[in-house]
């Protein structure tokens, strides 16, 4: 190999490696759009900021969620009936890859053998939409004050 084919070939090699590390950079930091069994899902590094605050059913406007500080806590006709902890992960089921990475649309609460899980569907500011995987149902909220 020429010493000008070397680097030809390490230019090329270097932007290549500036550029996936931009593009995950990109991944983890702002927001992308992955295609899930047709279903569209945004995800950002801020899923866990969005999520944070209080959720009404809109199927059932008595089922109100709190998110907070890294515990979901349900409500039924203002009284609690339910607070667990609660880790949003990239990938189901848990890998260790996933593990350190927090920033993703499953929703993992509870521990051990209790533990349930939902895909984030869809979340913004306003609109929390969710599969409880056991059953398949969705459940939708939207944010109030």
């Amino acid at each position: 190999m020429t010493v000008q084919k070397f680097f030809v070939a390490l230019f090329i090699i270097l932007a290549l490696s500036v550029s996936l590390g931009f593009a995950m950079d990109g991944f983890y930091k702002t927001t992308n759009i992955i295609e899930t069994n047709g279903q569209v899902v945004k995800l950002t590094a801020s899923n866990y900021s969005k999520i944070l605050g209080n959720w009404v059913s809109l199927d059932d406007e008595r089922y109100t969620i709190q998110f907070s500080k890294g515990h979901k806590i349900d409500f039924y006709d203002d009284g609690e009936v339910a607070k667990d902890k609660f880790a949003l992960y990239r990938e189901y089921p848990k890998t260790e890859d996933s593990l350190k990475n927090k920033r993703g649309k499953y929703l993992f609460v509870g521990d051990g053998e209790d533990q349930l899980v939902y895909e984030l569907k869809m979340l913004d500011e306003d609109v929390l939409e969710m599969i409880y995987l056991d059953r398949g149902n969705l459940l939708r909220f939207k944010k109030i004050n």
